[in-house]
């Protein structure tokens, strides 16, 4: 099991085995990127590290796997009435439409689900939506250094393979995990082992300030508990500021992981240098250890079982071809027919046991898309859209102002509640809508017995 972690600044690899004793770590490696010129490609100079790493710490097998994140992967939490699972899918493509930055049938979208509502609740799914140019590209320079990617999955998936091995992880707590690369922190928020948000937050940003701001984002916008604990891995993330400063301006424990724990050292592992390197190890340990189990963007599906019958049939050592070509036209016939049959009888099934809610709300996501297109098509006013805000407000939400930016197409509403839940629940109905995009939570505030809100979203003509 290989995991690959690679970019301008560094290459990283990591094998691990399973042995007699447990998952072993058995070789690793650290290489810096250098160019040799500055006219050098720097895929090329990407691409010469990743062989210079695996040749320098001997590892042998070819099969990786790699991670993809930055502004072209983009990840979303959203939730969606049961359904089938191929209708699932469409509505999931559908729902990213509204939020991805790049066209959709440019994009590989899959996601993860969180949890599985009963007939009567909704699902809750992690969207991933990733730029088909940005994965041929990180393809490009694994192929291109004789190696093999069998799994490409996002950072979350990853470290959160290593904080499951964690003896004094609060299972049911929402623990933060804030991982640092060259240029971004990718946080990301657990709970129950499943990763509940994440973000990317550049270097270059105040990082307590914006760690707040999602911690605050989460909880409002998703109603959960606050977050318990803080772990940092990465490049950075043994410099004492960060550390300190974060335990002391968010008031959370903050500590160093050490994505070692309960793993076997190898015996031929620098033991002093796997210590001091160790927390810049934890998401390629991560990738190693979770072989895109979670999310595969490489993933491709299974072919059915061969039946007891298929399997004797290509057994049989019978000199007559055409008696064997017969048995294998019948043999797929009936276990086509079979296969067919019971997919009909399970989606039958289904669909008596959720029918009513699922024509309801199949009806109303029918109405949303039909919308959406005669908005297109009709090019609606800016008026009649602007005016469908105030048939979203729940009854107790007052607004208090709304300004439109035509030059932007943005508009800044302010309002009051009697009760943050519904101000929540309007930033939700406003999400929904396919007339607005970027809808943002931009302060919130408690007075009293009145909560007063602002928030901004773009139309979308």
């Amino acid at each position: 099991m290989i995991g690959l972690e690679f970019n301008e600044k560094y290459v990283k690899a990591v094998e691990l085995k399973e042995t007699s004793q447990g998952l072993t770590l058995t070789k690793f490696n650290i290489s810096p990127v250098q160019l040799k010129t500055p006219e050098q490609n720097p895929e090329a100079a990407i691409t010469e590290t990743i062989l210079k790493a695996f040749t320098e710490s001997r590892i042998l097998e070819n099969e990786v796997y790699i991670t993809v994140s930055g502004p072209l992967v983009q990840i979303r939490r959203i939730s969606l009435p049961p359904m089938p699972e191929a209708e699932l899918r469409d509505a999931v493509k559908w729902e990213a439409r509204n939020f991805a930055t790049f066209p959709i049938e440019a994009a590989l979208i899959d996601f993860q689900m969180l949890e599985k509502a009963s007939t009567a609740q909704k699902n809750n799914l992690l969207i991933v939506a990733l730029e088909k140019a940005t994965l041929n590209k990180q393809l490009a320079m694994v192929t291109g250094s004789d190696l093999k990617c069998v799994g490409v999955t996002i950072p979350a998936f990853a470290l959160g393979s290593v904080l499951r091995r964690l003896p004094a992880l609060p299972k049911t707590e929402a623990v933060a995990l804030l991982d640092f690369g060259p240029e971004f922190v990718t946080l990301t928020i657990f709970k129950e082992n499943l990763p509940r948000f994440t973000r990317e937050i550049r270097l270059s940003e105040p990082l307590a300030a914006e760690v707040q701001s999602s911690f605050t984002y989460y909880r409002e916008q998703f109603f959960e508990e606050k977050v318990s604990r803080i772990y940092l891995s990465g490049e950075s993330s043994q410099l004492p500021e960060f550390k300190d400063s974060l335990t002391q301006e968010l008031g959370v424990p903050t500590e160093i992981l050490d994505p070692t724990i309960n793993l076997i050292p190898g015996p031929n592992l620098d033991q002093v240098k796997l210590r001091a390197e160790a927390p810049r190890l934890a998401l390629v340990i991560g990738l190693a250890e979770n072989r895109a189990r979670d999310m595969n963007f490489l993933a491709k599906k299974e072919k059915p079982p061969r039946t007891e019958l298929g399997k004797l049939v290509m057994s049989l050592s019978i000199p007559n071809t055409a008696v064997i070509a017969a048995l294998l036209i019948i043999v797929t016939v009936l276990f086509g027919f079979n296969y067919y049959l019971s997919r009909v009888i399970e989606g039958t099934k289904t669909e008596l046991n959720i029918k009513n809610l699922r024509l309801t709300q199949l009806a109303k996501y029918q109405e949303r898309r039909n919308a959406y297109e005669e908005v297109k098509a009709e090019q609606v006013e800016v008026k009649k859209l602007v005016g469908q805000i105030a048939s979203l407000l729940p009854a107790e939400v007052l607004l208090a102002s709304l300004n439109f930016d035509q030059q932007k197409q943005l508009i800044n509403l302010a309002g009051e509640s009697s009760a943050p839940q519904l101000v929540s629940k309007f930033l939700k109905e406003l999400d929904s809508q396919t007339n607005f995009s970027e809808v943002k939570l931009i302060g919130i505030k408690r007075e009293g017995k009145v909560t007063t809100f602002n928030i901004s979203f773009k139309l979308v003509l």
